[in-house]
């Protein structure tokens, strides 16, 4: 009775999951399209007599959007399910409005979430009836743990009428984090070093103050919207200039936007810096690390409107005991499109030879310079004295928003000549010219003063006191017939965290940092010089450093024959170009094998040293590139080895200009089908798989009709236990016989069954 009334409880329960599942699944068809709705539907106009948080659409995860008004002096915000796991979907909107004569503070409690998850915060005001969103930051986390990117700060805070807006999208929560918690506040009286600065700014023609410097507590800083004036929208002055005035690790982030609202650019600064950007729409904030937790200065932001034009710079330039440094852009930046100008600037450096002498110092001049320009272009950088061309980017086309190399030079006047083509196209170029004075003893090569054209070798101490010191060197071979190539290799020891190392030619920029420069580097051109600058800016190391360079001459690589018949017996050897030394760069080596009819060829590879992802070698199944490819090998690999389907195969070894390594050997032989080879690896497999399923099969036959056999001898002697089977009939060595009843007799069988 007990197991039936079990049995009706468990049908029950199951009737039951069942149903549930089936109006779970209901729910979630009906909320997808009320999702969409609040994905779109973010627009909530402020009502004063908003009351708690109102409930306006809901998502997939049950997530209710909540809008808390003015009457909401504070409250607490939670994902779904907190402090249980927050859903694996799902897209949750928080609003706390603005409110007209209290500023907002928001504290963080707890903040967890999967990987994937992201929370957003955005500062809310209106201009004109409409919610304008600024964006702040987000956390979001890594690789399935908590690890909260970007920055963990704890607090946030708003100046009067403006509110936040926080989104939280949610990903699969594997590892069950509970999302986060946090609470708002409404303050009448906020203290002075927690209160921003109003955030809409209007910006007009004089200089207007964003934000004065003054302590401030809170890491996550303040954000501010600048818009030009009527007056100037009026009298298009369509560029802002803004001064910033600030120090690490405090910094101030820009975003600017297009008349159209298009995104412009994303800027970064912690030091004193000066910008120059489109004035239609232009986002700032300023903060620092959340790892910092005392006060800080905040910086000193002011911004003017400026009219755009496409005039040249001044003609002339003075680098004088006052002005170190000059800053030369082209017309109208940061105007990107001011075609046919041509411009000739002039600078002018103030030399004081009696101080520099009795001081023990030498002048120098150091030139940064970035730009992008269309490829007929030109921008020159020459010495007025000596008539020598120094820095050109003619016929070439920069990289944008990047800076080469510096450039180090004796002090001297120098000339700039810009001149953009007829094209309607974007450019732009900034060069930064700066006058130091450095020790006599950190004077190192100067940029192209020594240049290298046969092999030898460098060992250059830096000393420790030489905070800055720059050496330019460049190796170089002018014979093209037979075509050489140089190869230089460089390590240092004991480079300090500042130093870098610019390796520039035709075709090749990199840079290698303090941990690179530790390690032992190969660089080799065989198109074009190549130009090697060591820099170092005001750093002082803790110990002197030791920079070596070898270079030498090689004649450039030829690829061996390139059709190989290979004997059976008589292997073949393929090596990469000058193996095992460095192979030389711009390699393209082809090499079809051969073997006799009848045979296959068998590649075994001792050894594989080939630049990764850069350098290559593939072999393919026959004698072209479009034929199926066996392997490909880049990186080190040793001891492979791989088999022909026929007779032929293809080698196609290609290398890059830079960056050679070893390469490979390989020995090649001509191996006889003993058996269908067309069906390689493959037909062992498919023979082996057969014997595995039809083994146990017949081994399961055999077994069923021995057991039917025996049960059935087994029975008939249960009926006549006279019958006796020997092993001839039974195939067992044991002889089973039923007699009388006598226990000696059963004793005797007993031992014969056991015994």
């Amino acid at each position: 009775m007990q197991w039936k009334i079990l049995l009706g409880i468990i049908i029950q329960l199951l009737t039951t999951s069942l149903a549930e599942s089936d109006l779970d699944f209901e729910e979630d068809m009906l909320e997808d399209p009320i999702e969409e709705l609040s994905i779109t539907s973010t627009e909530i106009p402020i009502a004063s007599s908003t009351i708690g948080p109102t409930i306006t659409t809901k998502d997939y995860c049950h997530c209710d959007m909540e809008v808390y008004g003015l009457s909401d002096l504070n409250g607490v915000l939670k994902s779904p399910n907190f402090p249980g796991a927050h859903c694996d979907s799902g897209k949750c909107i928080y609003k706390v409005l603005p409110h007209p004569n209290m500023t907002l503070r928001l504290n963080i409690q707890t903040a967890e979430m999967s990987s994937g998850t992201t929370l957003k915060f955005w500062s809310i005001f209106n201009i004109d009836d409409k919610e304008y969103s600024l964006y702040h930051s987000e956390y979001y986390s890594l690789r399935g743990y908590h690890s909260e990117f970007f920055q963990k700060y704890e607090q946030f805070t708003t100046p009067k009428n403006v509110g936040f807006k926080v989104v939280l999208e949610m990903q699969k929560n594997t590892y069950a984090f509970s999302g986060f918690k946090m609470s708002f506040d409404r303050l009448i009286n906020e203290t002075s070093n927690h209160l921003c600065d109003r955030t809409h700014v209007i910006i007009g023609n004089e200089s207007t103050i964003v934000t004065a410097s003054k302590p401030f507590a809170l890491a996550s800083g303040c954000m501010f919207l600048l818009s030009p004036s009527s007056d100037g929208i009026k009298n298009k002055q369509e560029e802002m200039f803004i001064e910033i005035e600030t120090e690490s690790p405090t910094y101030v982030a820009i975003r600017s936007y297009d008349y159209e609202g298009l995104f412009s650019r994303d800027d970064y600064f912690d030091s004193n810096r000066t910008k120059l950007v489109d004035a239609s729409k232009v986002e700032v904030i300023f903060r620092r690390d959340s790892s910092y937790t005392d006060s800080f200065p905040s910086p000193k932001i002011t911004a003017r409107l400026m009219t755009k034009d496409c005039a040249c710079p001044e003609k002339r330039m003075n680098l004088t005991g006052h002005m170190s440094s000059v800053i030369i852009r082209s017309p109208g930046f940061p105007n990107l499109y001011c075609p046919g100008k041509h411009c000739r600037i002039l600078i002018n450096s103030e030399k004081n030879e009696k101080r520099m002498k009795k001081d023990r110092l030498h002048p120098v001049l150091m030139i940064l310079s970035n730009c992008s320009l269309n490829e007929y272009d030109s921008l020159k950088l020459g010495s007025m004295e000596s008539g020598r061309l120094i820095f050109r980017t003619e016929e070439k086309n920069m990289m944008p928003t990047k800076f080469l190399r510096p450039i180090i030079i004796d002090q001297q006047t120098l000339g700039v000549s810009y001149r953009a083509t007829g094209i309607s196209q974007m450019r732009y170029f900034e060069m930064n010219i700066t006058k130091l004075e450095i020790p006599e003893e950190c004077v190192c090569s100067m940029f192209n003063d020594k240049e290298y054209q046969n092999s030898g070798w460098l060992s250059v101490v830096i000393p420790k006191n030489c905070s800055t010191i720059h050496c330019h060197w460049k190796f170089s071979t002018d014979r093209k017939i037979p075509p050489q190539y140089m190869t230089i290799e460089f390590i240092m020891d004991k480079p300090s965290l500042k130093d870098i190392v610019y390796i520039l030619t035709n075709t090749l920029t990199e840079e290698y940092d303090s941990e690179l420069l530790s390690t032992k580097r190969s660089i080799a051109s065989a198109t074009s010089p190549i130009e090697f600058t060591f820099s170092r800016f005001t750093y002082l190391a803790d110990s002197d450093a030791v920079l070596n360079i070898s270079w030498k001459i090689v004649e450039a690589c030829e690829c061996s024959q390139e059709k190989v018949y290979v004997k059976v017996d008589q292997p073949s050897v393929l090596t990469s170009p000058n193996y095992p030394e460095v192979y030389c760069p711009n390699l393209v080596c082809r090499h079809t094998f051969y073997a006799p009819k009848g045979h296959y060829l068998e590649v075994q590879i001792s050894d594989a040293d080939i630049e990764k992802y850069h350098d290559f070698l593939k072999i393919y199944d026959g004698n072209s590139t479009i034929d199926p490819i066996i392997t490909r090998i880049s990186g080190q690999e040793n001891y492979v080895t791989i088999n022909s389907t026929s007779n032929i195969l293809f080698f196609l070894f290609m290398t890059d200009e830079s960056n050679g390594n070893k390469g490979y050997h390989a020995n090649v032989y001509a191996r006889p089908m003993t058996i269908d080879h067309t069906l390689g690896e493959t037909h062992w497999i498919v023979l082996i798989c057969v014997a595995f399923l039809t083994v146990p099969m017949i081994a399961g036959v055999i077994y069923f009709v021995i057991r039917k056999k025996e049960n059935h001898r087994q029975l008939e002697s249960l009926h006549n236990p006279t019958i006796s089977y020997s092993s001839s009939e039974a195939g067992s060595s044991i002889n089973i016989a039923f007699g009388s009843s006598n226990n000696g007799n059963n004793n005797e069988r007993c031992n014969e069954l056991y015994g």
